[in-house]
């Protein structure tokens, strides 16, 4: 009898911790690049493709707006980009790390307006910098919503459009109302994090490693 009521007793604690890591697993969309798909999953960033699997999450169909998933045998759709799923996990503070690129930069994916973005990490520029063609692919409308004003840069002074971006994310990093400016001038190959973002957040230096983390 009582060997009976051990094993039902170690059935039940199986159960419950089955139970709980499908509770726990949490998934965020950061971007769709083709069949790569870049999210969180419960807080740490993954790259798959469709029909790859991680753990028990499974990447079964994507495109840039939907990601299809398949969670321990749960069918589950999540938006790309949406802030408000992103790193759903336990902890107080959002933090993501960035490794140097092949000729050491820091780049990361996120999102502006809750639009897929990637960024060059720019400590050196005083704003959120956008190119024309960023701005219409998120769907900035810089005229109605932006200031003209001339800017400084490498290359002398040029026009661009000061502008409030609703949300900027990186990671589970989340920043309302960040100041930017659309360069009228010529085009960037990436959007320039700037100041007015990582002025908001904790950032620190580590063996090649930059550390956000929220305030």
């Amino acid at each position: 009898m009582r060997v009976l009521l051990y094993f039902s007793y170690l059935f039940l604690v199986l159960i419950s911790d089955l139970l709980v890591a499908q509770v726990n697993i949490n998934v965020a969309a950061e971007a769709v690049l083709g069949k790569l798909v870049v999210m969180q999953i419960n807080g740490k960033r993954e790259q798959l493709r469709v029909g790859e699997t991680k753990g028990k999450v499974k990447v079964t169909d994507a495109n840039t707006s939907i990601v299809t998933l398949n969670i321990d045998g749960e069918v589950r759709k999540i938006k790309v980009g949406v802030a408000s799923v992103r790193s759903n996990y336990s902890q107080s503070k959002k933090i993501e790390r960035i490794s140097r690129n092949a000729i050491g930069m820091y780049e990361v994916v996120g999102t502006i307006n809750n639009r897929s973005a990637n960024f060059l990490v720019d400590t050196g520029a005083t704003f959120v910098s956008l190119s024309l063609a960023h701005a219409k692919r998120l769907g900035i409308d810089y005229k109605t919503k932006g200031r003209l004003v001339q800017m400084s840069t490498a290359n002398g002074v040029a026009p661009a459009y000061f502008i409030k971006l609703d949300t900027v994310s990186v990671g589970g990093i989340t920043i309302d109302q960040v100041e930017g400016v659309v360069m009228a001038g010529a085009g960037m190959p990436e959007i320039l994090l700037g100041m007015s973002f990582l002025n908001r957040v904790d950032v620190s230096y580590k063996a090649g490693i930059m550390t956000l983390e929220s305030q």
